[in-house]
């Protein structure tokens, strides 16, 4: 694997010929029309940039969670910084970022997100609760908005735990601004994340994938796709042998999109005699598509094809993914892009840990001191050696003593010691929505630590398979010395209950 330098690799791509030809460049102008309607919609300025044939795209999205965990949020900013190195690098280029906003609604982070707690779960749960009937079946963008009482109850609940800290004093205000833009669910958490990103400094196109379906934005390379159906499985499931995947093998038969239901589902589609069909899970509307040219507007990509027809159809040169299953999907759907002799990108996916202590990261560390009578050392040794001596202490008192009272009560102070570790272990390990990074570092303050952090100390390695690449820094808000704290919180949970003189610890 070779590693190199951010500027290094944005060299690399700098010396990409992009050669968008016609086709390209229309569709790149009818994907910053539906931008220019997302934005108008959200209230957001927006300077429509003139597409060249030298020029590179840079393309990230993802579903519009509610108020999500940084990760999903560099995923936009790295396609900025990108986008302005290049730039300065001499070449013309242009960051989008898309919301999946079709995708169902069973996804919990749809609704919530985490902030840290000293609590006995390491921390609590903002936001709304997830529908528990049929609802979650539909696509986000069919569900409605919650009602005005719920969303004032879930902005109250996040002001309540950082009184008086004014810059979620201004996520809570673009919160409310993004209620009143919006028409449903989605809309109201992609609203919010693209208005707290210019609150930030990001500046990308963002834009509904939903849009891009109604304009038929990508239809001739869809048609390209859906002509060869065999070719595209055959390709998907010999990938996903090759590397691994069996959960991303597909049914020959099963087409690689969805229908969406006038109900709101999305409705999985297979090839029966020259016919596309299905059965809504919803509604039980029976679907039956001959040519799915006519029905384009009802029909959205499933994740893989996604892939494959966006980097086509944008001819994209970077693209920012997740560091979790959507690497999978990338990998699957790079090999299917080459089969079809269609564009393949360079894919980036950044791994870091956002280093900073908060409020309740400081509660943390007092529990422990006060628990195990700790001194500023925060050795690991030290600290294993403090939580031994302690425990071996409340177990000779458990065994030295005869009454069952006195037993009891120190039973129930040696299983706290492991509770209170469990909890600020998993504090410590949380990635917790951006509110609490905003309130804890500030909201001015986040973008310089990113844009330090892979400038610095950011190092590309790209992987063996395929055009993927791994950046590789922390992110430290404060002192490096932090991580010294996050890496012992790593090895009492580890540690924790292996200190078991009484053997009861699970």
């Amino acid at each position: 694997m070779s590693r190199m330098n951010v500027s290094e690799f944005c060299m690399d791509v700098a010396e990409n010929n992009a050669n968008l030809g016609r086709e390209y460049r229309r569709n790149l102008n009818s994907l910053l029309e539906v931008s220019e309607k997302f934005h108008s919609d959200a209230r957001i300025p927006y300077e429509k940039s003139k597409v060249r044939e030298n020029t590179l795209v840079i393309e990230s999205g993802h579903q519009p969670l509610f108020l999500p965990y940084p990760g999903i949020w560099k995923k936009a900013f790295l396609a900025e910084f990108f986008e302005k190195k290049l730039k300065s690098m001499g070449r013309d280029a242009i960051a989008f970022f898309g919301f999946l906003d079709y995708d169902t609604s069973s996804s919990k982070l749809l609704y919530q997100n985490r902030i840290p707690k000293m609590n006995k779960h390491g921390y609590l749960n903002i936001g709304l609760r997830r529908p528990e009937s049929s609802e979650i079946w539909k696509r986000f963008n069919e569900l409605d908005k919650p009602s005005e009482e719920k969303w004032e109850k879930a902005v109250n609940e996040i002001l309540r735990n950082y009184i008086g800290n004014m810059d979620v004093e201004e996520i809570a205000e673009e919160l409310w601004i993004s209620y009143d833009l919006s028409d449903n669910f989605a809309d109201l958490n992609a609203i919010a994340f693209a208005r707290i990103c210019k609150l930030m400094g990001v500046d990308v196109y963002f834009f509904r994938s939903s849009d891009v379906q109604k304009e038929k934005v990508f239809v001739n390379v869809w048609k390209k796709i859906v002509d060869d159906l065999d070719k595209f499985n055959l390709l998907q499931n010999s990938a996903a042998e090759n590397l691994n995947f069996p959960d991303l093998q597909t049914d020959e038969k099963l087409a690689p999109f969805w229908y969406h239901c006038e109900c709101g589902g999305k409705v999985s589609i297979e090839r029966r005699d020259g016919k596309f069909v299905g059965d809504c899970r919803l509604c039980g509307y029976k679907v039956e598509i001959v040519d799915s040219l006519r029905e384009f507007e009802k029909l959205s990509p499933r994740a893989i094809m996604r892939n494959v027809l966006f980097f086509e159809g944008m001819k994209t040169s970077v693209f920012i993914t997740g560091s979790g299953g959507s690497l999978k999907y990338g990998l699957v759907s790079n090999i299917i892009s080459k089969g079809f002799g269609f564009n393949v990108p360079k894919t980036v996916f950044w791994e870091s840990v956002d280093v900073y202590l908060g409020k309740e990261h400081k509660a943390a560390m007092n529990a422990i001191v006060k628990e195990f009578g700790l001194s500023d050392n925060w050795e690991k040794h030290a600290i294993l050696g403090k939580v031994e001596s302690r425990r071996r202490l409340i177990a000779a008192k458990i065994n030295g003593s005869s009454d069952r009272r006195i037993r009891k009560k120190y039973l129930s102070h040696y299983k706290r010691t492991s509770n209170i570790i469990s909890a600020a272990s998993s504090l410590f390990s949380l990635k917790p929505s951006i509110v609490d990074v905003a309130a804890n570092v500030g909201i001015g303050k986040i973008i310089p630590a990113w844009e330090s952090s892979i400038s610095q100390d950011g190092r590309i390695t790209k992987s063996e398979i395929g055009e993927f690449y791994r950046l590789d820094s922390e992110v430290f808000y404060d002192s490096p010395e932090v991580l010294k704290v996050y890496n012992v919180f790593k090895e009492l949970e580890k540690e924790n209950t292996k200190i078991d003189p009484l053997g009861i610890l699970e």
